[in-house]
């Protein structure tokens, strides 16, 4: 009978242990996980406990979304603001536009001169559609830019070439020389193609200067809009509309890369003139007039 009642007693204990033992182990799971967070735990919406705060504090994700990314205009670049001639040097002495860029058209800055010939600050640029490269002219009015151009370093080039000469041709409208105006005196006027004009003075059939009475020679040029453009006194021989160099008549003279008129004076354009020559001599009576048409073209 006492057997009996101690394995009664002994099953019993056997019993309370295991129950006790399973209880220890379903309590262990929680405890653990709220000891190790991980790094890819959802986040949640309500506050998170006080050991995840920093990982919330330094989370940077919506800023760098927000960041621009580099982009192929982000770059210096400048856009035309009006049709633009595209040439090979910086200057419109570089004549003969390589070619003409349409407004709008965005280009990239690459280097920069400041003086061009003969005048203006140029810059040098690469077409952003073609990659065709070559120099406009940096003028506020002509290009946009989003950096200053003086920052860009200038870049040595070749000279420009001569600019080619303009021709000239005349014919007579009205004068007196030629038909022994006055009692002695007479004139002849040889015109070239090169713009020269010269007044050939005889007295008694002889070449005639300031020593036979002639005062000066006066050459006028009008445009065609009636604007004087050249006006000069010449009063020595060979009288020549443009002076001379040891007897020899000079032409049109080249400034800036430009035929001009004189040194400081118009430049030489295109189209219809009326030159005015006027000889005065020592006696009004004898003075001499001279009248005619001066086209000039650029071949």
């Amino acid at each position: 009978m006492e057997s009996k009642r101690n394995i009664r007693w002994l099953v019993v204990s056997l019993i309370v242990i295991f129950s006790l033992s399973c209880n220890l182990g379903i309590t262990a799971a929680p405890t653990e996980v709220n000891q190790s967070p991980t790094d890819n735990q959802p986040m949640q919406g309500q506050p998170s406990p006080t050991a995840e705060t920093p990982l919330e504090a330094t989370t940077i994700i919506p800023v760098l979304t927000d960041t621009p990314q580099p982009t192929a205009t982000t770059g210096p670049q400048c856009t035309t603001l009006q049709d633009l001639n595209l040439r090979k040097g910086p200057g419109q002495a570089y004549s003969d536009p390589i070619d003409t860029l349409p407004q709008n058209t965005v280009l990239v800055p690459l280097a920069y001169n400041p003086q061009g010939v003969p005048t203006g600050s140029w810059v040098m640029i690469q077409n952003s559609s073609n990659g065709q490269k070559g120099w406009v002219n940096a003028a506020s009015q002509y290009v946009s830019c989003n950096i200053d151009l003086t920052n860009l370093a200038p870049l040595a080039v070749e000279p420009p070439p001569a600019p080619t000469p303009p021709r000239a041709s005349s014919s007579v409208i009205d004068g007196t020389c030629g038909i022994g105006n006055g009692t002695f005196y007479d004139c002849e006027v040889k015109a070239r193609n090169n713009g020269i004009i010269q007044v050939r003075l005889q007295l008694n059939g002889k070449n005639a200067g300031k020593d036979e009475g002639i005062k000066n020679v006066n050459f006028v040029v009008f445009a065609d809009d009636g604007s004087e453009v050249f006006n000069t006194v010449e009063e020595n021989a060979p009288y020549c509309i443009f002076g001379d160099s040891g007897g020899e008549c000079n032409s049109w003279v080249i400034e800036d890369y430009v035929y001009k008129w004189r040194s400081g004076g118009n430049p030489v354009k295109e189209g219809h003139y009326i030159v005015n020559i006027f000889i005065n001599t020592d006696d009004p009576s004898n003075d001499m007039f001279w009248k005619a048409d001066y086209d000039v073209t650029f071949p």
